[in-house]
């Protein structure tokens, strides 16, 4: 059933005026705010039929109404308006971005910290998955005669290490063989094309390799295992504690526990990673259902046309929309860059 005019007008009163002030709205309240003309009691009927249909609640039989998911996706789906991004904003993002140094995770760290300061909520990083990053040159450091520093060096700027032991001594002129060969061979493919690529070449056919690339081959395999882990980083945790839905301390712990659930975080994440632009995820939807008070504003951030990962905040369900996306946007959109102008 679709909504007429007249109540998407006070829909959308009753939803700003929410978000803006965490209380329930009553009809005086909405009188004021719409151009409509219609009395508080023309108003209640209309609120009473919302309700009906599912789009608003009624905390207290006293009290005015509260918005429900339904309602915050219609609004989502059908009357948010994006604001500007002021100009202000973009330089302290691109500002506080540019200065962090070489090491990627000190940039998406950074970029955590620069998105919970500006949204007051609770922002998540999720760091590159390496499967689907391409690889840009390979390094060997001869440390001992028999200790090899390995470095992978992946789009975006990202740096996999690894020191490895070997069973027989090497030369620096081998390790030198060694990343040629490699090099020529791997250079702009992926990691997950390369992993597969080594282990069909390894199983079974090593007879047919010389010593020398068959180590060379190992050698970036076990390098390649130590960065299966997927990370994210979470930061203004404080920020969410401040917020009038979570006041007691069920609600506190209950929150908590939430974000310390890493495992719960990455799947929340994950489903941003196929998205085009800002996806926003409410509380009674997809992986957040466990967190029915949150909702979740995120964007993938890529490089070189590879999704690298995912950027976003998490907060109430009553978050200012309309100034919030386009943060996110920018924030994901400033990371890739920076990522991108690396290699």
């Amino acid at each position: 059933m679709s909504l007429t005019e007249r109540e998407i007008d006070i829909l959308s009163s009753i939803i700003e005026s929410y978000i803006q002030t965490a209380v329930p709205v009553g009809s005086r309240t909405v009188a004021r705010q719409t151009s409509l003309g219609l009395s508080p009691a023309s108003i209640r009927n209309v609120m009473a039929d919302l309700t009906d249909q599912g789009y608003l609640e009624q905390p207290h039989a006293s009290a005015g109404r509260v918005p429900t998911p339904k309602a915050f996706r219609f609004y989502l789906n059908r009357i948010l308006r994006l604001s500007p991004l002021p100009e202000n904003e973009r330089h302290f993002i691109l500002n506080q971005l540019g200065v962090t140094g070489p090491e990627i995770t000190d940039t998406l760290r950074q970029a955590g910290r620069v998105l919970s300061s500006i949204s007051r909520q609770v922002s998540m990083v999720l760091a590159p998955l390496y499967a689907g990053v391409r690889l840009k040159r390979v390094e060997f450091v001869l440390i001992k005669p028999r200790l090899v520093l390995v470095v992978l060096i992946l789009a975006g700027g990202i740096i996999q290490k690894k020191l490895i032991d070997l069973e027989e001594p090497v030369r620096t002129d081998d390790l030198v063989s060694y990343a040629n060969y490699l090099n020529e061979k791997f250079v702009d493919r992926t990691v997950a094309e390369i992993k597969a690529h080594i282990l069909s070449e390894l199983k079974g056919t090593r007879e047919l390799l010389s010593s020398r690339f068959s180590q060379a081959l190992l050698l970036v395999q076990q390098t390649f295992e130590s960065g299966d882990e997927p990370r994210v980083y979470v930061d203004g945790t404080t920020n969410i504690l401040s917020q009038p839905e979570f006041t007691t301390l069920r609600s506190i712990r209950d929150l908590i526990q939430a974000l310390e659930d890493r495992s719960k975080l990455l799947s929340i994440l994950d489903k941003v990673m196929d998205s085009k632009g800002v996806l926003i995820t409410l509380g009674d939807e997809g992986a957040l259902t466990q967190m029915p008070e949150l909702s979740l504003i995120a964007s993938p951030y890529t490089v070189m046309g590879q999704t690298l990962g995912v950027i976003g905040v998490i907060g109430p369900m009553r978050m200012d929309y309309a100034s919030l996306v386009p943060v996110v946007d920018y924030t994901a959109q400033t990371l890739a860059k920076i990522l991108s102008d690396r290699f």
